[in-house]
């Protein structure tokens, strides 16, 4: 739950502690081995397990990675990993995220790309062809964050990101605590 927002950060950041103030979970302080990440309480197999925000990614991973080679079969290679990010990650939320995919046995290079380019490269496969030389820009409001991107697609269909930025206290999720407030304050 809310595991974008959660990865890569320590639990002395004060912009996680803006958010987790609206969540129905607590994160706990890690022990001094455990490191600077903050954790969440997990029950599973009758005990408490203490996880962050890099493990449970990194069990989704692995259970797509089970997905697939229960589809396209386990001897299928894997020539490349891209994972979405939101524009506004850091580079320590960006290597936590590459962490939880050679966590997940992903053992090629994966890559990183920002959502909103990760969305205009799917609208540019999916529209038909144009000589025409354009600039996208590609908004993308999430759950949890608004990142936009501009693109510049050139006449051979081949395009570059100009600029991207992201907000983490934009999203969907934001707007949903934000209505809540509003309703809370006048009734």
């Amino acid at each position: 739950y809310e595991f974008k927002r959660v990865i890569g950060r320590t639990y002395s950041d004060k912009l996680l502690w803006a958010d987790a103030k609206h969540w129905p979970f607590q994160l706990v302080r890690p022990t001094k081995d455990e490191g600077p990440h903050p954790r969440y309480l997990v029950i599973h197999a009758g005990g408490i397990t203490r996880l962050t925000a890099t493990d449970l990614i990194t069990t989704v991973l692995t259970r797509l990675m089970e997905l697939v080679a229960d589809r396209l079969g386990p001897s299928v290679p894997i020539a490349g990993v891209t994972l979405t990010v939101p524009a506004h990650f850091d580079n320590a939320q960006r290597q936590q995220m590459l962490l939880a995919a050679k966590q997940a046995g992903i053992n090629c290079d994966a890559e990183l790309l920002n959502e909103p380019s990760a969305a205009a490269l799917a609208y540019l496969a999916a529209a038909p062809p144009t000589e025409q030389e354009r600039t996208m820009l590609v908004v993308d409001l999430g759950a949890g964050t608004l990142d936009v991107s501009c693109v510049l697609v050139d006449s051979a269909q081949q395009c570059s990101i100009a600029g991207t930025e992201g907000r983490c206290d934009l999203g969907g999720l934001t707007f949903d605590q934000r209505l809540l407030e509003l309703v809370v304050t006048h009734a």
